[in-house]
């Protein structure tokens, strides 16, 4: 690698992917790159550092003890007040019934030694994920969000790094078991969690997305409206005690995108704030069957939302996704993430022909090859337009599920996704790439 600050992406590891529901999956802490990934050929999950500056290959922190090949295993990076690391991972498809975390003995950790072993938290029921967060206006507190009791968005807590945590708390319960809302989560690190969440997988329901938030030991609706304290959650989705809602599932036709998607299913996939501490996401809308009566003719599209004080949740069509990634998960989009510093600033991965044609219709072709790309896209009208610019272009692979770590500075805004054939949750042949660039990425389409 020659130059970080060029438009040419670098290659961060040769094996590993990752799911959308862990995060922080990378984190800039003193200029370093911290990111996780799950490894197709051992199944391990593992944690490296790289140096942005000096161009040298990442160095391998540690690897999990827990293997499994199951791209829901990567780890969540946690910046600790006190400037060490904390690193939370889990098994998915195996009945796990504990998390593993490790942290840092110094601040910024740069070799294996710098590491405490593996702890565990142990449940009665099956965990899946994990998205921790601390409260500094908590002393501290650690929360680590996760998938665990009767399958739903569970809370557990520490106040001791770790040394011992308080009992499971169901955060949002719908169902008795399987059923399962999907949370993206998002804090200010001091006083405030927000919620961005699904009536479950769009694969068995008609999904809506709504918002909510806890702060100082209540929950509420985006705007303001108490809904329950924390320790007396969950939140009873079934019987009504639901967030504020963000995308409506609609069976009626509309010629307005910016409505709904007529029979479209949404999932979550990232929260962020703006300038002002409003709520901002990003999210996919699927529909079956829109060419034709096989999986690849369902459609994706993606789309963005920003909460308006007085007004609501303000919503708008961005752009064609294309098809689903393939037939067992046909929900499954090629990926978009807000720059969690600046969510004006998105990216996303798409196979469509042409992505940013809104007056397209059904009808819109797929990419020659049906390779999927990634493009940067930036608004300055709170997600009505885009000024969209291409990070790949003409691929003999695919693109998928771009992330930017949190925590760069203006030279090391950054990008990592990863490349290459992705043939399901459980194998995938794809090398993990970087974007590092002081220059925006080549000029697309500005519209």
């Amino acid at each position: 690698m020659t130059s970080l600050a060029s438009e040419h992406p670098v290659t961060l590891a040769p094996d590993g992917a990752w799911t959308w529901f862990n995060d922080p999956r990378a984190i800039f802490v003193n200029g370093l790159l911290y990111f996780g990934r799950v490894r197709d050929g051992d199944g391990r999950a593992v944690l490296e550092v790289f140096n942005p500056q000096s161009g040298l290959p990442p160095a391998l922190l540690w690897s999990s003890g827990p293997c499994e090949r199951d791209d829901h295993n990567n780890p969540a990076i946690l910046a600790l007040g006190d400037g060490r690391l904390m690193a939370f991972y889990t098994r998915h498809s195996t009945d796990s019934k504990t998390f593993t975390f490790r942290i840092s003995k110094p601040p910024s950790p740069s070799n294996p030694e710098d590491w405490d072993g593996e702890q565990t938290y142990r449940s009665e029921e099956r965990i899946s994920y994990a998205n921790p967060i601390q409260l500094k206006g908590e002393a501290g507190r650690i929360y680590n969000f996760m998938r665990n009791r009767n399958y739903n968005p569970t809370v557990v807590t520490t106040d001791d790094f770790g040394g011992s945590w308080s009992p499971a708390q169901i955060l949002i319960q719908t169902g008795s078991g399987a059923r399962r809302p999907y949370v993206k989560y998002a804090s200010n690190g001091n006083d405030r969690i927000d919620f961005f969440y699904s009536d479950g997988h769009p694969r068995d329901e008609d999904n809506s997305l709504y918002h909510a938030y806890y702060t100082k030991g209540g929950i509420y609706r985006t705007d303001g409206t108490f809904l329950k304290n924390f320790i007396d959650a969950p939140l009873l989705h079934d019987a009504g005690e639901r967030g504020s809602v963000v995308y409506q599932f609609s069976t009626e036709a509309t010629s307005y995108p910016d409505d709904h998607v007529p029979n479209g299913r949404a999932w979550c996939w990232d929260l962020a704030y703006d300038s002002v501490g409003n709520p901002v996401a990003a999210f996919s809308v699927q529909r079956d069957n829109v060419v034709g009566p096989d999986w690849s003719d369902d459609r994706i599209s993606y789309h963005y939302a920003r909460w308006v004080p007085g007004s609501g949740w303000e919503q708008h069509f961005i752009a064609h996704g294309g098809r689903p990634l393939y037939e067992g998960e046909d929900d499954y989009a090629g990926g978009i993430c807000l720059d969690p510093l600046d969510p004006n600033v998105i990216y996303l991965s798409s196979n469509a022909a042409e992505p940013f044609n809104a007056g397209a219709g059904d009808e819109l072709p797929l990419k020659e090859g049906q390779h999927y790309e990634l493009y940067r896209g930036v608004t300055s009208d709170g997600g009505k337009t885009f000024c969209w610019q291409a990070i790949s272009e003409n691929s003999s692979v695919d693109n998928l599920r771009p992330f930017v770590p949190g925590n760069h500075s203006s030279h090391e805004v950054a990008v990592i996704w990863f490349a290459g054939l992705y043939t399901s949750y459980t194998s995938w042949a794809t090398s993990v790439k970087g974007l590092f660039t002081k220059e925006p990425p080549r000029a697309l389409a500005t519209p």
